[in-house]
């Protein structure tokens, strides 16, 4: 009980610092070290799940487009495959989001856009592996010459997808380099780059002879592992922020 009956007040303990209270662009302090661990752990394990399904995906191993996906449509371990690749998307959006939302609040506006775009791509990457689990149930009648709609949208999306989630991939490994060692970001950065061909040059206009470029994806997987990992065991240490791009 207060003298006065005065209502008690939030106002800081005497001798506290005021950062304790309020960052420096006057918004209330938060605590981004929980989110940041968080979104690590969700990002490493979206990219060790998305490896696993990129190790066991059916390859064609055809010169024509449509004989290749026939293959894979047939192949029983596509169905797995589909599965890891729509966990692994979903895991991914959803660590990128909490990091950007949360730890990553500070980085650099280039980090930010990336993630966001990066999201983007892997919610689709998501849809695109609903739609490979439902049109392998057109397997045989792919094989037979009959035209599937849904193969055609499982294309467009891969086209669509692939340069969405790899720009901003590129885009948050340029602008964080505190997140990997320069060795790591490189092979990160060669890979999201074939990945980014491989969707619209593979998929998109069916140049089978450049599905090597999708082997870019283990790569890319190694810097999100790498990345979620040194996310999750550093928290808001591990953070990017704006002044990193003028350090380095």
């Amino acid at each position: 009980m207060t003298s006065g009956s005065q209502p008690m007040t939030s106002a800081p303990p005497s001798g506290t610092h005021p950062d304790r209270w309020h960052r420096p662009d006057g918004r209330p302090a938060g605590s981004p070290t929980g989110t940041g661990r968080a979104g690590g752990v969700l990002f490493a394990v979206g990219g060790v799940v998305t490896a696993a399904g990129n190790i066991v995906h059916p390859t064609g191993g055809s010169a024509s487009y449509h004989s290749s996906i026939a293959s894979q449509l047939a192949n029983p371990v596509g169905t797995p495959a589909a599965w890891l690749t729509l966990v692994g998307s979903l895991l991914i959006a959803w660590g990128l989001w909490v990091l950007v939302d949360g730890a990553w609040r500070d980085a650099a506006p280039v980090v930010r856009v990336g993630a966001r775009l990066a999201v983007l791509g892997s919610a689709l990457l998501v849809v695109e592996s609903a739609v490979t689990l439902a049109m392998r149930t057109a397997a045989v009648p792919y094989a037979a010459g009959t035209v599937v709609p849904m193969v055609r949208l499982s294309e467009v999306l891969y086209a669509g997808c692939l340069p969405a989630l790899m720009l901003g991939a590129i885009l948050v490994n340029l602008g964080s380099p505190r997140l990997a060692p320069v060795v790591v970001r490189i092979l990160g950065a060669i890979g999201m780059v074939a990945m980014a061909l491989a969707g619209p040059l593979v998929d998109g206009i069916h140049t089978i002879s450049l599905w090597p470029l999708y082997l870019g994806g283990a790569l890319v997987c190694l810097w999100i592992v790498w990345v979620g990992v040194h996310q999750a065991m550093l928290g808001e240490g591990a953070a990017p922020r704006e002044s990193d791009l003028r350090a380095a």
